[in-house]
């Protein structure tokens, strides 16, 4: 996606001494697979690591360091200027109560929204927490030359050893989060040039991955809209006996998901639509019909390529659990939608 390929990723080589040394650094692994850097365990490293082309040149720069005693992955707010090395890096020095930049700032807080970005991965099902405290051995020393360095936006994020969360949930969430902070990245941008909140959120929906696309989408009419009327339609069972206000429930979260699945599929169509006032009909089945009405018709409109959802109730009242309620057919042109629903009656 988008993101991916906006964000640089380091990680650490091995590090610490005796029964505590790691010798095979999970991160290392991880920005493997991410097509990152490994950085040596010193300080000289880190310097050499932050003048580097990828770091310099990246829109948005994930630091990776693993956290032995953590048990869930956190991005780290801020970096100190304190080094007070616990154990020797791969070098063999080891300050302590030293600070890293002598004139510099105390504290140095990322641009990032943690926060926010926190609660993004958190909604897509990500279990992160935030963090004040990236510690004082080099993962807090890169972190703070890292942010004195750039100007753009940089994070340090503490993952847990895989005996505590796999490789493969690792990589899902640090997905996730390029994606997220790619996105947060291109509206802080766009805010900049003064595009409004809405509009980023559907350039980035229709697939604008650059300043440049979303700046395009946002004042020139997206290429697959029509001149041609657009209209989802909702064909609802009446075998059911369900009372207006269970109806209009249902028809509610037809029309969403429907306008989701119209996202995925279409997004400039879907927005047209949006755009265009968000045309709804409400038909019914023939009364001596069942779900395998709305099943023969969803099939039909998938065939022809629009975006369907058909809601299964959670049975709490009126309807039995699982029962099928509403078909959403589009948002589509009207004749496109009108092959499949054409036929059907005004609820």
């Amino acid at each position: 996606g988008m993101a991916r390929r906006r964000v640089a990723w380091t990680g650490f080589g091995p590090f610490g001494a005796g029964e505590e040394r790691i010798e095979s650094n999970p991160t290392a692994q991880l920005v493997e697979a991410l097509e990152g850097a490994v950085v040596g365990v010193s300080m000289a490293a880190c310097e050499e690591a932050v003048g580097s082309a990828a770091v310099v040149e990246a829109e948005v720069v994930v630091h990776l360091g693993v956290a032995q005693s953590a048990r869930q992955i956190a991005l780290e707010r801020c970096a100190y200027n304190e080094c007070d090395f616990r154990c020797p890096d791969e070098s063999g020095a080891q300050p302590r109560a030293a600070r890293i930049v002598e004139d510099g700032e105390a504290r140095l807080e990322t641009r990032l929204d943690v926060e926010a970005v926190a609660a993004e991965l958190r909604a897509r099902g990500h279990e992160v927490a935030v963090s004040d405290d990236p510690g004082r051995f080099v993962c807090n020393y890169l972190y703070y030359r890292s942010l004195r360095t750039r100007t753009k936006p940089t994070l340090f994020v503490h993952v847990p050893p895989f005996s505590e969360l796999p490789i493969d949930a690792q990589l899902r969430t640090l997905r996730a989060l390029s994606d997220v902070l790619g996105r947060h990245h291109l509206i802080q941008q766009l805010d900049g040039l003064g595009v409004d909140r809405v509009t980023a959120d559907r350039a980035i929906a229709a697939g604008c991955d650059s300043v440049e696309a979303a700046l395009d989408f946002a004042f020139e009419p997206p290429a697959s809209a029509s001149s041609e009327e657009l209209k989802m339609v909702l064909v609802a069972r009446s075998d059911l006996g369900m009372g207006p206000g269970k109806l209009a429930a249902q028809a509610v979260h037809a029309a969403l998901g429907a306008y989701r699945a119209a996202l995925d599929l279409d997004p400039a169509l879907a927005l047209a639509w949006s755009d265009a006032g968000e045309k709804c009909v409400v038909t019914r089945a023939p009364p001596d019909t069942s779900a395998a009405f709305l099943h023969d018709r969803a099939r039909r409109a998938q065939s022809l390529g629009l975006a369907t959802f058909l809601v299964a109730d959670a049975g709490r009242t009126e309807v039995h659990p699982g029962a099928e309620t509403v078909l959403a057919v589009g948002p589509a042109t009207a004749p496109l939608v009108d092959q499949v629903t054409g036929d059907l009656r005004l609820l």
